[in-house]
């Protein structure tokens, strides 16, 4: 894969932007030759889903906007600008009684690191890199 940037997708803030995500980055990974994506696509998942629940993203007429580069040295940067929120993601200890709740402590397990960052306007940047070849 060659650095740099391999995609970028702005999406309304729905629930159906979640699968349309996943596509869109297996798609790019693909023609990257990135040889395995499961947990590159699950992160995905986590990180637009909580964008949607968690942000102002979600709210009426919201986006959030999905960027994939090569990170070099075998990493995929997955990241995703929401329109920010009151509340900072932090990852909690999964509560094998409950329903939700598991997302970032899934990201945390499947990334080399991930982290936050504030964006321009209020917007934030939750990002991800994760090996682009099955290696953890």
């Amino acid at each position: 894969m060659t650095a740099g940037l391999l995609g970028t997708i702005t999406l309304p803030g729905a629930e159906c932007s979640v699968p349309v995500a996943r596509h869109c980055v297996g798609a790019v990974l693909a023609a990257a030759g990135c040889a395995l994506v499961d947990d590159v696509l699950l992160v995905v998942t986590e990180l637009v889903g909580n964008a949607i629940r968690h942000t102002a993203s979600g709210g009426c007429g919201g986006t959030l906007t999905l960027h994939v580069l090569d990170a070099g040295q075998q990493l995929i940067h997955i990241e995703v600008v929401d329109s920010g929120a009151a509340t900072f993601p932090e990852p909690r200890e999964p509560d094998p009684e409950s329903f939700g709740g598991r997302g970032l402590w899934l990201v945390d397990q499947c990334s080399a690191r991930w982290g936050v960052r504030e964006v321009d306007g209020g917007r934030r940047a939750v990002w991800a890199l994760l090996p682009s070849t099955g290696d953890r």
